[in-house]
């Protein structure tokens, strides 16, 4: 793993450790077609990279250019390439100390309070490289997060609503939060907009006081290029800066656009196809592709496969030039790399040594889990909206072709890992711009991508997917049939700006998904629990072998990391295709609260509503973590939240009763305009509210039941409103119900609330939604 990896327990990395010795020599014996020119004989090693440039780059706390915390110290870490000398830290205000020459380096500097600016030096043969990164301490911060910006980039001349949203908890509630628009070194330039913890869906808030601050502006970009953004917070001990973010603005790109590159595309892959092995094809491809005036830099992301080339135009594209048999490839005959199909949460292909009709089986007989749904995706069908569908089950399953690309771009550090790394470097490429932008080169995070089976003509390509085009979303693979079409595959800048997937789990069944972290980062970033991968040129029998023993555990009820660490062996012995070898090693990268999460196959999920709607069904329904007065009856966690259903309105989900559960319990409050002098007129018009527990246990409380219960003690909910009366509240009533009945089966749950002809606004609240013994 890279230095972005999150870091394992002693104990787990022991485990792991003794898993990967105890299986070294040992794993799939699958063998693909000779492409060498004497089969049989020894492998002969891949021609060698040309020299390592000298290079650093900071990756943790974060890549981007500044971080907020409260603690005393903070651990820098990064990479450094090319073998410094020495290398130094420098905090701003005084300290400084050394860090150790390696390629993978950590340290950890003293802060203090205020801003600090570290700058972490290497030296070699009298060169310089430097990477720096502004650290603001504050004691009143709990947690700020970098802002999420959506969408991440916008095309030059277009005009969008922007919306921002960040995390910021602090030891008191911030008295203002501004967006503001700012230079790189994070001087303000202009204000953009309020950012506000309301609830108001309006301006882009979902829920109010869940520390989540939110704000809406109109944006037209008239250059290319990145815009630079800051949260400026002030509160009761000063004011605070946000992270910095970047807004990124691209060219956009036409059809000729599409039309030359796929040109550039066919050329390259000729002159492949004419080399006397592979090493030649790979050497004249490259030769077409530096001497093509519309291609700005192109490269071989290491090891024996793939080529990749960014044109003038900012389409980024490669080609896939390895054996068959293999994940990352097709066929060697010419070059045409064509995915049979993919499988996205349960979609599936049908060819053999595929681990997906094993996992659909298993899962079928799951009957008590909504996790994996029964539609089928296959061939043609797996497309770019079926991608960006991913977040809606737990877990994202994928196995395609694939590889790693665009290691040795020259850019900017502040940019290299933002989640729109081409975006930016689309609106500078070919530009005098570019060059002073470019302050160092980072060869340090190359992006695996995924191939989809969609292949579209080239008009039909920028009409859909342009925009996703000119910010790298998308990008060209395979070559080029010649008659005007274009396939499509993903970079981790999709999985950033698509697919969230709160508390899921990942698993990326082809060649090169886990070369580096980038994509499973991108993944964790946007909820996933663990993302499972291979970080080399892999044979379906071994991704079939490592998936079956994986997901095998996780339906036996195991947890993540036990059902990980049986998942062995990790690494492949080496398998002879032509004049290669390859040791492809199964890998994972978890999320810091990952190892314990186990698949939901029974019970209610999401039951307490902390993660929105997630796994409800819901009709005029809405998540909120206060109503005035009123807050969750659980107050255990910081973000908890209730239901809130007004007029007609619905929410449940179907789930499988366990064996050894006979109830099921909820709470529920009921809140009410001027209730109490409603229950003592002669009005016309009724109010009600009904659980729906399987078919057969309904509850219904009406109004009426609350008018004339003699137990019910109605109090003052705290809410204004435009009635002269006092808005009153029920308080949070527990309900438990019988399910016995259903116990091992199917059931529904199902909370309705209609006001029929009522004049008042009415609202009923759940929480707590449960299942128990006797």
């Amino acid at each position: 793993m890279s230095a972005r990896a999150y870091a394992l327990p002693h104990a787990v990395k022991a485990l792991f450790l003794a898993l990967l010795l105890a299986s070294c020599g040992s794993g799939s014996d699958g063998a693909a077609p000779d492409v060498g020119d004497n089969p049989g004989d020894d492998p002969t090693p891949v021609a060698a990279q040309a020299d390592v440039p000298f290079a650093l780059s900071i990756q943790v706390p974060t890549p981007l250019p500044s971080h907020v915390t409260s603690d005393a110290t903070i651990a820098i870490e990064g990479t450094c390439l090319g073998e410094p000398d020495t290398m130094t830290w420098a905090n701003g205000a005084g300290g400084s100390g050394a860090v150790p020459t390696a390629e993978a380096w950590q340290v950890q500097v003293p802060l203090q309070p205020g801003p600090n600016r570290i700058v972490i030096e290497a030296r070699r043969d009298g060169e310089t490289q430097t990477d720096e990164i502004l650290v603001v301490r504050d004691a009143a911060v709990i947690e700020v997060s970098p802002l999420e910006v959506r969408p991440s980039g916008v095309l030059v001349g277009q005009t969008r609503t922007i919306t921002v949203r960040t995390l910021i908890h602090l030891q008191e509630t911030p008295t203002s939060v501004e967006l503001h628009r700012v230079e790189l070194g994070g001087q303000p330039i202009e204000k953009l907009a309020d950012l506000r913890d309301d609830g108001d869906t309006g301006r882009g808030d979902e829920f109010a006081d869940d520390y989540v601050y939110s704000g809406q502006f109109d944006f037209t970009a008239s250059a290319a290029g990145p815009t630079w953004l800051m949260a400026r917070i002030e509160h009761p001990g000063g004011t605070l800066w946000s992270p910095l973010e970047l807004l990124a603005a691209a060219t956009p790109i036409d059809a000729g656009d599409v039309q030359a590159a796929e040109a550039s595309m066919q050329a390259a892959s000729q002159a492949y196809l004419a080399g006397s092995d592979h090493e030649a094809g790979v050497t004249a491809a490259l030769a077409v592709l530096q001497t093509d005036p519309n291609v700005v830099q192109s490269g071989r992301a290491g090891g024996m496969g793939g080529i990749w080339m960014i044109y003038d135009s900012g389409i980024a594209a490669g080609l896939l030039l390895t054996p068959d048999g293999l994940r990352g490839g097709g066929s060697d005959c010419d070059v045409r790399m064509e995915t049979s199909a993919a499988w996205l949460q349960a979609y599936f292909l049908n060819d053999a040594n595929n681990e997906i009709p094993f996992l659909h089986a298993e899962f079928e007989d799951k009957t008590c889990t909504d996790w994996f749904p029964n539609d089928k995706v296959e061939g043609t069908s797996v497309t770019i909206a079926q991608l960006k569908l991913a977040g809606q089950r737990g877990i994202f399953g994928i196995a395609t072709h694939g590889d790693s690309w665009y290691e040795g771009i020259v850019v900017n550090a502040a940019i290299e890992n933002s989640p729109d790394l081409f975006g930016v470097y689309n609106g500078l490429a070919g530009t005098g711009e570019a060059e002073a932008l470019n302050r160092k080169v980072s060869i340090t995070q190359a992006a695996p991508v995924l191939l989809t089976n969609q292949r579209l003509d080239v008009d039909d390509a920028v009409t859909l997917y342009g925009e996703d085009i000119a910010h790298g979303r998308i990008v060209f693979t395979a070559a080029p049939r010649g008659d005007g079409t274009v396939k499509l595959a993903v970079t981790p800048h999709f999985v950033n700006e698509y697919i969230c997937i709160p508390d899921g789990i990942v698993y990326l069944g082809s060649c090169r998904s886990m070369f580096n972290t980038k994509l499973a980062d991108a993944f964790i970033a946007r909820g996933a629990k663990a993302v499972f991968g291979f970080d080399d040129y892999v044979l379906s029998t071994f991704c079939e072998d490592r998936s079956k023993a994986l997901f095998g555990k996780l339906c036996e009820g195991q947890t993540i990391l036990e059902a990980w660490a049986a998942s062995g062996p990790f690494e492949q012995a080496p398998s002879q295709f032509g004049q290669y070898w390859a040791y492809p090693t199964w890998k994972a990268v978890f999320a810091p609260d990952g190892f314990d999460k186990r698949l939901p196959l029974d019970g209610i999920q999401n039951p307490s509503f902390e993660k929105g709607k997630l796994f409800w069904a819901t009709q005029s329904a809405h998540v909120a973590s206060r109503m005035g007065d009123i807050r969750p009856h659980n107050r255990a966690t910081c973000n908890t939240r209730f239901l809130v259903l007004q007029d007609l309105a619905s929410a449940g989900q179907s789930i499988c009763v366990p064996e050894d559960v006979t109830t099921l319990s909820f709470r529920y409050n009921i809140v009410g305009a001027a209730m109490d002098e409603v229950c003592g007129d002669n009005f016309i018009g009724d109010y009600y509210f009904r659980a729906e527990i399987g078919n057969e246990t309904p509850v219904d409380i009406t109004l009426t039941d609350l008018c004339g219960s003699p137990d019910l003690q109605l109090v003052d909910a705290g809410i204004n409103d435009d009635w002269d009366g006092i808005t009153r509240m029920t308080g949070w009533v527990d309900v438990r119900v019988d399910i016995s009945a259903y116990q091992g089966e199917r059931m529904t749950i199902r909370f309705v609330t209609d006001a029929l002809d009522l004049a008042l606004p009415m609202a009923v609240l759940i929480d707590d939604v449960r299942l128990g013994g006797p």
